[in-house]
């Protein structure tokens, strides 16, 4: 089990465009003060377990043993024994809309000019906010609903993951490397849209993420270009529990394509079991505080 993240060899990959950052939950929860908790109306985005314990307690979820469900089902509780999906639909929008501003990560990975590709889960704007000076491209996974596309800063219009739709609208190519002219930030679960809610979108609950993942045959986990971006490149994974099932899903079908892949996981909270278990199959966990990596990746930067 590693001991230490190989500072300088990130820094020197990332400043080469050797490495895509996938951002986490707990890399837009470092934007909040220190010692400050989450809660509706707080201008900080939450955890997700922060998120769980919301909808459980305004749904009455019946937590028999005392146990916090996980956000997927206690959502799907919420939308389908208590409410609908309108409400919980809303009840995001109130907590991600929120004037929440990037952290220093965002910042100095946002500043990375060889950085073309950005990835995240989160359905907050901190990385668009980040890279706002280089008019990112931002293409949203709507789950069923397909993607949804802003092409630097303009109209967002709906658009296939399949064909050559999205590498006409977004490829624009630098005529010194084989790469986007503008930076692309892909949000594999849906976003907050705060000029038009129409345009929101949340993977969140159970059926949400088992339609997601039950992609196949002529469909896809990964819109064909922004996969073809990502052939050959390093993943740092920022602020993700790998005990969740779908980031372990996604990591498993995007490993199984390229088996030799070298993956960074920043995180918290694993047991020494689920360390070894996963450096032993797909990647290197380092189980620090991300705070405290970012400082350091930041003095290497």
């Amino acid at each position: 089990m590693a001991e230490n993240p190989p500072y300088r060899i990130i820094a020197d990959e990332l400043k080469n465009g050797g490495v895509i950052p996938f951002f986490g939950a707990a890399a837009s929860a470092i934007c909040r003060p220190d010692g400050e908790t989450w809660g509706p109306g707080k201008p900080f985005t939450p955890f997700g377990n922060e998120l769980a314990a919301t909808f459980a307690s305004d749904a009455e979820y019946p937590m028999s043993d005392g146990r916090l469900p996980d956000l997927a089902l206690v959502t799907s509780y919420t939308e389908h024994v208590k409410i609908n999906r309108r409400y919980v639909d809303r009840k995001l929008r109130e907590y991600f809309s929120v004037d929440a501003k990037p952290s220093d990560l965002h910042a100095k990975l946002g500043a990375i000019e060889a950085a073309k590709l950005y990835v995240t889960t989160n359905y907050d704007d901190l990385i668009e906010q980040a890279l706002a000076a280089r008019r990112p491209h931002v293409v949203v996974d709507r789950g069923n609903g397909g993607l949804l596309v802003r092409v630097a800063g303009n109209t967002a219009r709906q658009m296939s993951p399949i064909g050559d739709e999205l590498h006409k609208s977004l490829h624009d190519p630098d005529p010194r490397i084989d790469q986007p002219s503008r930076p692309i930030v892909f949000k594999l679960h849906g976003s907050v849209d705060k000029s038009d809610k129409r345009n929101d979108a949340y993977l969140i609950t159970e059926e949400d993420y088992v339609d997601f993942l039950g992609r196949t045959g002529d469909s896809y986990i990964l819109p064909p270009y922004l996969a073809g971006l990502m052939e050959g490149k390093a993943f740092l994974f920022l602020g993700y529990s790998l005990t969740d099932w779908n980031v372990r899903v996604i990591l498993r079908k995007i490993l199984k394509e390229n088996p030799d892949r070298r993956i960074w996981a920043i995180v918290t909270g694993q047991s020494a079991a689920e360390q070894e278990l996963w450096q032993a199959r797909y990647l290197t966990i380092y189980p620090m505080d991300l705070r405290v990596f970012a400082k350091e990746l930041a003095a290497h930067l």
